[in-house]
């Protein structure tokens, strides 16, 4: 219609515009100077900008020169220094660990880091390292962005590396965590990334991307005239972070960044350094680009500048006015003075131009003939036909990114399964289906077993690739009636359509745990996991999708406390169980809130060769206004698995040392008071500042608390665990291993824990003295502490006979019901009394 209504437009004002043929052309003429104009401006800026970002790149590579050599002369004087070379022989005739004599050889590294200290300020640079002939750390220093720099040497106990540090304000050295090695950038055993001949008396530089920044890194070693016998290695780096390039952009009066990218629409990009700098300059719509590259030895990395293009903008929104008044004025004056000029009708071509665009409009994408008037019109009727051309293209580029997105919407990305989103509307539709149909279903959920450690342990990359190969094993495996979908994490629903009986569902529960007795191949290693599944039935377990996954899941957990590697089928009792979980721990969570029905027991331990009480083991009971006293059986573990442990133990933790110190204030002295740690307490990081905290409020000595582990903690980790208990042993606290032989910890991992005391579980002692396995046993737990000098605690003692024999084995303390069962705080304190503790 709009069409039309043009036509008829035309068709009056034909004579009319026939006249302004002239007028036209003089547009036609005008708006080409314009446009030259335009260009013009738009060229000498853009050839001013490239000037100018030429010379900010040779700026930058003028300053990588000056830097690089201020790093090559920075470890150069390692080779003339005589003072410090004698210091490495010394340092190094010393290197021997398991003998490591720390005070002469740690004196001349603390000099060398006073070396260092000097020689990385001297030449403004971020840190310098110094390697001994094992090409270990022997001290460096290095740049706080806080406190400025600080020295660092390494020293040796029992053989293992300790680092000292002390900043460049302070006095005296402190030993810190050898973590801090990692915060700054430092390997303690030195890795190659060049040549060892590279380095071989001669200064060697490299490049690094760092985080953010650029860090350039000067090498050195020194040798004896025997070949591959190092003296020494030494390295000095300067970073250029966002700092250095946000000053350099200020100089500039452009920005000036790092990136792992070129700009965006710049293609010809060459490298900072090189015999030309061939580069390209790309004109966005407010800025112009370029970038730069240098070969770094982990990628490349790119230098991007960007200059504002706002001055352009202006001239030429200046220019365009020019010009605009010039046309003006231009075209009345043609109009008055050429109207008698007469020029070939416009009708025909615009007719046909007209009929081009109707047939894109009713989505007729097919190429049109040309209109053949050899100008711009022409010019448009080809324009028109590429119009239909593109379109046609972009219609068929949607329709395939739809079909596209709709896969990506309904599959999981790593798996290639069907997603959560997807498995929600399938089931939903399934469930409905089989209810119309009369037919019964099962749902299967299945969850990896110790998924998360692979995934600590060997990182997400490997965690990935196993759950791929799951993925792949488990699909393989699947029947016509079955559909899998990955939910999340390692957990994966499994639909079973047209079941016959539950036995089916157990069949294909049973082929499952069966798929998962090989190992599987991730990269060149072999990990080995199991599954354990959780089943419900439809109709019996529930009639829609949330209900039957929420039973599934619920019977997964019980498959997990089974043993795993294993399935359970949901029942009314499991939902019972799990109701009554929920309510436990609804109560704890609101028991928790003041701590008032909480109440701490305490069981003497007496000395079996005094039978005095020297010492206690505090004891947690819940007396609950509804379901009574509260087994610690029951809610220690469900606080675990909750996370609530943390503020129960701390609340444990201050009210037993408070209880101490109120022995104490009555007069009753008592060597120590023992507490119950759990695993999920001791991997807390804030942890240790709780338990500085409440020695430092409650006043008890740090001797007289003894904290009580499990043998799992020590064996889970025993490199993280003794960090840990040092930590607390070099606060003074005492520590014990709980229930001592039924855990899995080696005896020398034992051995290598700073731990005081070992308690032998009841289980050993029930069988005493006549049972030969305990006696054997139980003598071998007392000659291992005796070995190890630790103290020694037996639990569970009810006997007469059972003291008697402990006793004449030199076991120190004792505990259990021939002594007294766990007591109330009021209670205690008459038996100690009683018993002259």
């Amino acid at each position: 219609m709009i069409f039309d209504e043009d036509s008829v437009v035309r068709k009056n004002g034909l004579a009319n515009r026939l006249a302004f043929w002239v007028a036209i052309l003089t547009v036609i003429v005008i708006t080409g100077l314009g446009i030259y104009f335009d260009y013009f401006l738009r060229t000498s800026f853009l050839d001013a900008t490239r000037t100018r970002m030429a010379y900010s790149f040779e700026r930058l590579n003028f300053n990588l020169s000056q830097i690089e050599s201020s790093l090559s002369d920075g470890v150069a004087f390692l080779k003339v220094d005589e003072s410090a070379l004698a210091s490495l022989k010394l340092i190094n005739l010393y290197d021997d660990k398991k003998h490591y004599t720390s005070f002469l050889p740690d004196q001349e590294k603390k000099a060398l880091a006073q070396e260092l200290l000097n020689k990385v300020k001297l030449s403004f640079n971020d840190s310098i390292v110094l390697y001994g002939r094992k090409m270990e750390v022997i001290a460096y220093v290095a740049r706080d962005d806080t406190k400025g720099f600080h020295l660092n040497v390494i020293s040796y106990r029992k053989g293992e590396p300790t680092l000292f540090r002390r900043y460049e304000s302070d006095l005296h050295y402190s030993e810190a965590p050898l973590s801090l090695m990692d915060v700054d950038g430092i390997n303690y055993q030195h890795v190659n990334f060049y040549p060892d001949e590279a380095v071989e008396n001669n200064t060697h530089l490299t490049l690094h991307r760092s985080g953010e920044g650029l860090t350039i890194t000067s090498h050195l070693r020194l040798s004896d005239e025997k070949p591959n016998s190092p003296i020494a290695h030494i390295e000095m780096s300067r970073v250029l972070d966002g700092e250095y390039f946000t000053a350099l952009s200020g100089n500039m009066n452009l920005d000036f960044i790092l990136s792992d990218h070129p700009a965006e629409g710049v293609e010809n990009i060459g490298p900072l350094r090189g015999d030309s700098q061939a580069f390209s300059v790309f004109e966005g719509p407010e800025r112009y680009y370029s970038s730069m590259y240098l070969d770094t030895l982990n990628g490349r990395v790119f230098f991007n500048v960007s200059m504002q293009r706002h001055q352009l903008t202006k001239v030429l929104s200046q220019n365009r006015i020019h010009l605009f008044v010039l046309l003006l004025v231009a075209v009345l004056f043609a109009l008055f003075w050429i109207r008698f000029i007469t020029v070939r009708s416009l009708r025909r071509p615009l007719d046909a131009l007209v009929a081009q665009i109707l047939k894109i409009q009713q989505c007729d994408y097919s190429p049109t003939q040309v209109l053949e008037s050899r100008d711009e019109l022409q010019q448009v009727s080809e324009s028109i036909n590429v119009l239909a051309s593109t379109v046609r293209d972009r219609e068929c580029s949607l329709t395939k990114s739809q079909k596209e997105l709709k896969y990506l919407s309904d599959h999981d990305v790593l798996t290639g399964l069907f997603n959560r989103r997807f498995w929600s509307r399938f089931l939903d539709e399934s469930l409905k289906k089989a209810g119309q149909l009369h037919s019964s279903a099962a749902v299967l959920f299945i969850d990896l077993d110790q998924f998360k450690e692979v995934n600590d342990i060997q990182g997400h990359d490997v965690g990935d690739k196993l759950l791929q190969a799951v993925a792949s094993r488990l699909e393989c495996s699947l029947s016509v009636n079955e559909t899998l979908a990955r939910i999340g994490g390692d957990e994966f629903n499994l639909l079973i359509e047209n079941l016959r009986s539950a036995e089916d569902a157990r069949t294909v529960a049973c082929r499952i745990i069966r798929l998962f007795s090989h190992p599987f191949i991730v990269g060149e290693q072999q990990i080995n996991i199991s599954a354990s599944i959780g089943i419900t039935l439809f109709p019996e377990d529930g009639q829609d999708s949330i209900t039957l996954t929420k039973y599934a899941d619920l019977a997964m957990y019980k498959a997990k406390e089974n043993g795993r590697n294993s399935f359970c089928f949901f029942s009314k009792e499991l939902s019972a169980q799990v109701n009554a979980k929920a309510e436990l721990a609804s109560a704890l969570r609101h028991a928790l809130k003041d701590f008032s029905e909480f109440e701490l027991y305490y069981q003497p331990k007496v000395s079996a060769d005094t039978g005095k009480v020297v010492a206690v083991e505090a004891l947690i009971r819940w007396h609950h206004p509804c379901l009574g006293l509260v087994s610690p059986a029951r809610f220690i573990p469900l606080a675990e698995e909750l996370g609530l442990i943390v503020p129960l133990g701390e609340w444990v933790l201050e009210q037993g040392c408070q209880d101490y110190m109120r022995l104490c204030e009555l007069g009753i002295r008592l060597d120590h008071i023992s507490i119950n740690v759990s695993n999920v307490q001791l991997d807390d990081d804030a942890f240790p500042s709780t338990l500085d905290r409440v020695l430092r409020e409650s006043g008890i000595i740090p001797d007289a608390l003894e904290l009580e582990i499990t043998e799992s903690y020590i064996a889970r980790q025993p490199g993280q665990a003794r960090e840990r208990l040092q930590y607390f042993r070099d606060r003074g606290v005492r520590l014990a291993v709980d229930d001592f032989g039924t855990g899995y910890s080696a005896m020398n991992t034992l051995q290598s824990m700073p731990v005081t005391r070992i308690k032998i579980d009841k289980s050993f002692v029930d069988g005493l003295p006549c049972d030969s396995n305990s006696v054997a046993l139980t003598r071998a737990v007392v000659s291992l502490a005796k070995n190890f000098k630790l103290a020694l605690t037996a639990e569970g003692v009810e006997t007469a006979a059972q003291l008697d024999f402990l006793s004449a084995e030199k076991c120190d303390e004792v505990q259990g019901f021939y002594f007294s069962m766990p007591v109330t705080f009021d209670h205690l304190i008459t038996y100690c009394r009683d018993n002259k503790a």
